[in-house]
């Protein structure tokens, strides 16, 4: 019963670490997207 425990433990903490892992991807993405913006405008200023 223990191992069984464990293992659902195991593959939940899994489970919430791909979903942070995938949001903070897609963060790191959007705000390099607008820092791109940014860098842009000010290169065309």
């Amino acid at each position: 019963m223990e191992k069984e425990g464990r293992r659902k433990v195991l593959s939940t903490l899994m489970l919430m670490a791909m979903i942070t892992l995938s949001l903070f991807k897609i963060q790191m993405r959007e705000s390099f997207g607008t820092k791109w913006i940014i860098l842009m405008k000010f290169r065309y200023v």
